[in-house]
């Protein structure tokens, strides 16, 4: 059996689409039928307690959640420097979120700060984000990447996705503010 060459294949394509009695379009935010409603968490921390200050993190986090708004997102929380403590990011994951989303609903999470690498207690890499007050090289107070997967499992909606926009090697090698 001959493999159809990717040109080809792809003016086949082309040539069928065209013959439909009705116009394709993309569709921007809610797309019909796919999700009932679309949520975001917008995660954006310049100005840290202890971990060194970083530039341009808020402003990315303001400029995503205003792109995410104009496509059509009906929810879009947004959480800036001090208000994205510890105990409200494992809230908005743990508890706001599991409680409100369906599951016929899409889920965008965008963080932009400092992250951090540990070990755990069997060697393994541990990922983790860091929230506005915590501690330097202390996870406890963290946002590990399995605490993302344990939410990502939680919530009933159709598709989660993460984004994260942060250099790992910035907190671990960074003193900290005195």
């Amino acid at each position: 059996m001959t493999r159809i060459p990717r040109v080809l294949a792809f003016a086949l394509a082309s040539l069928l689409f065209s013959a439909l009695p009705f116009p394709l379009h993309a569709q921007l935010g809610r797309p019909e039928l796919l999700y009932v409603k679309s949520w975001a968490v917008v995660i954006a921390i310049d100005d840290y307690l202890v971990a060194p200050k970083l530039v341009g993190a808020v402003a990315d986090g303001k400029a995503v959640a205003a792109a995410l708004r104009n496509i059509g997102f009906d929810e879009v929380v947004e959480i800036y420097d001090q208000d994205a403590r510890s105990k409200t990011l494992k809230n908005v994951f743990t508890n706001v979120l599991p409680r409100k989303v369906g599951k016929q609903d899409r889920v965008v999470v965008f963080f932009a700060g400092h992250t951090g690498m540990t070990k755990d207690l069997f060697g393994k890499d541990l990922g983790y984000l860091v929230p506005w007050d915590a501690q330097p090289n202390n996870v406890t107070k963290s946002i590990t990447l399995d605490d993302l997967k344990e939410f990502s499992r939680r919530v009933m909606s159709k598709h989660v996705v993460f984004f994260l926009d942060a250099a790992l090697s910035g907190w671990d090698i960074t003193p900290p503010q005195q």
